[in-house]
């Protein structure tokens, strides 16, 4: 296993990671500048937060008899209602859509596809009435699984049921670039549990259903997450106890033994490789709770048992290096989200009872409340900063973060919260839903430039750079971060950030000034050395020739040299020039020789 030695840091290596101290930057630099709170009379909570290619928010939630948004309220028609909010980026609500069942209904905001129509899933028992419309459920089922689409403004464009035995846990759902739909689910019959994956077309056509698990012991198995590769291919995170099986592999456990796996299917969802992440005595809850990849499918997962774990792995799940924060003895750190930034920076949320200490910024509560935090680290696992709420007793769950850095986080709040100086009053029931947004000065989006245009003399070599990006294509195919350059030509880099954006720059290199000049022509109407030539002259920038006779008498002038004078009016013999490529640049002064 691979340890990562930090040059700037006193650091000890502990089980393969790395517990590192050192000096991270002012948490104050980042700022909360807004937060909202959505109450009832009763428990609120939030589900899932995206955000669109038009910056709007869609908040996912639950709620028991009622909940307002400012100026709207919602009443409950079940035990327990959902909805999916729109809102701005100031959080003002735009328009929501209401989920109702008979008794307790769920429906999460999975992605936003590239017609930015939501993909959702849920369930809910008896009818379904979503806005106007009425789903009737399917017959002898309890629980009514359910994918759907919807459009930005809360249209119901397709709704599909699943049909399936025993009890059902659906989730976690995902798209592809392409945007195909993937949904894991698990059915419990007894000490029966089959785990499974299906594909969707984008109208909600299934495509096709692979079988992963199937075990009739009991044993703990449960899906965590999904998400899909550049190549299409699924990967899943799943968390247990006990023995695994996953297709035809084994990885036997102990019983009071819990662990979390990355399982790796092929596009056509056939089962390529599993393998275990961590392992622990603990509840199985605290346990792999959050993955990404980034663009070149390197994987970073998360785990929190009494401490926050980071581990970046390669796309075939071999591990690169990790880092772990320590919380006391008596604490409880729970992880949630994590994202990965253009520039590879990684952001973790969640939250933590009582104190945790991140590098010497400490997370701490108050009356053995908990408090809401999110954290980031750079591309090698470096805690930068942590940010984290007041008071109150507060649950980070979600966020999402724009394409300028700023992050939208929600969660669950109880008693009066306080985000910096913004204050969030109690409100009746105490289990409420807030959403806020935190600045990040820190946040930058890779760019590339890689210098003016520069001359080459013989024998000299430039290396060009090309830093930052997780991957780079040269105009020789080359792949590395640096090109060296040795000889006159136009060369180009493509670099692709951690998010998949592609940048280029394109930079000339010419002949040394003074070597591509050359020193005789032969204006003799043979075509060769006809003209004074300057080699790799741009023609289309400024320049400045001045020609004189070897009296010192000015014979030739212009500011726009073409490479097109031959002195064929003048006698032959020894002349002199002076030539500047631009205003600024050295002049170069030499002797041209006219034989005739």
């Amino acid at each position: 296993m691979v340890i990562l030695e930090s040059h700037e840091s006193w650091s000890l290596k502990v089980a393969g990671f790395l517990i590192l101290f050192f000096a991270i930057s002012d948490s104050h630099a980042q700022k909360f500048e807004w937060a909202k709170r959505f109450a009832g009379d009763n428990l609120s909570s939030p589900f899932s937060i995206k955000m669109n290619s038009s910056s709007e928010l869609f908040l996912g939630g639950g709620f028991e008899k009622n909940i307002s948004f400012g100026q709207m309220t919602l009443n409950s028609r079940g035990a327990a209602d959902a909805f999916i909010a729109r809102m701005d980026t100031t959080g003002n609500l735009l328009s929501v859509i209401q989920f109702s069942g008979s008794t307790y209904t769920f429906a999460k905001v999975d992605e936003i596809d590239s017609n930015d129509d939501l993909v959702v899933h849920g369930n809910f028992t008896g009818t379904l009435e979503v806005g106007d419309t009425t789903i009737n459920p399917l017959p002898a089922r309890d629980d009514q699984n359910f994918i759907a689409k919807f459009s930005r403004d809360g249209d119901l464009l397709w709704i599909r049921i699943l049909d399936l035995d025993g009890a059902v846990y659906l989730g976690p759902v995902t798209i592809d670039r392409d945007d195909n739909i993937f949904a894991v689910y698990m059915t419990v019959d007894g000490n029966d549990r089959f785990l499974a994956i299906q594909k969707y077309n984008p109208d909600g056509l299934l495509l096709a259903e692979q079988a992963l698990s199937e075990t009739t012991d009991g044993r703990h198995i449960l899906p965590t997450g999904i998400v899909i590769t550049s190549g299409g291919e699924p990967l899943i995170n799943l968390i247990g106890s006990g023995d695994l099986r996953i297709s035809d592999q084994e990885f036997p456990h102990d019983d009071g033994e819990y662990w979390s796996a990355l399982t790796k299917l092929s596009a056509d969802l056939d089962p390529e490789w599993t393998k275990i992440i961590f392992t622990a005595y603990v509840e199985p809850y605290t346990t792999g709770t959050g993955f990404a990849i980034d663009a070149a499918n390197n994987i970073y997962i998360t785990s929190a048992m009494n401490k926050v774990v980071l581990q970046k792995l390669d796309k075939d799940g071999e591990f690169q290096w990790g880092v772990s924060y320590n919380g006391n003895v008596q604490d409880v750190i729970w992880t949630y989200g994590i994202t990965v930034d253009p520039a590879g920076s990684v952001y973790l949320c969640g939250s933590v009872n009582n104190n945790f200490e991140l590098d010497g910024v400490a997370v701490s509560t108050t009356f053995d409340n908990s408090v809401a935090y999110v954290m980031k680290f750079d591309r090698i696992g470096q805690a930068q900063w942590v940010k984290q709420s007041n008071h109150g007793f507060n649950d980070g769950l979600f966020f999402v973060q724009s394409p300028s850095g700023s992050i939208y986080f929600s969660g669950h709040c109880a008693g009066r919260t306080y985000f910096d100086a913004i204050s969030l009053p109690d409100e009746k029931y105490g289990s409420d839903i807030f959403v806020t947004k935190l600045s990040d000065p820190t946040f930058v989006t890779p760019s590339i430039r890689l210098g003016d245009n520069i001359e080459l003399c013989s024998g000299d070599v430039f290396t060009f750079h090309a830093n930052g990006f997780i991957s780079y294509e040269w105009s020789d195919g080359s792949n590395d971060s640096t090109f060296v350059a040795n000889k006159p030509g136009e060369y180009f880099v493509r670099a692709m950030d951690y998010r998949g954006n592609q940048v280029t720059d394109t930079v000339k290199v010419s002949l040394c000034l003074d070597e591509s000049i050359p020193n005789v022509i032969t204006p003799n109407g043979d075509g060769l050395n006809q003209n004074f030539v300057i080699e790799g002259l741009d023609l289309s920038r400024s320049n400045e020739l001045l020609i004189y006779d070897r009296w010192g008498k000015k014979i030739f002038e212009t500011h726009s040299y073409q490479n097109d004078w031959d002195g064929q009016e003048h006698t032959a013999g020894i002349y002199f020039y002076r030539f500047k490529k631009a205003t600024g640049d050295r002049d170069c002064k030499g002797f041209i020789h006219i034989i005739k």
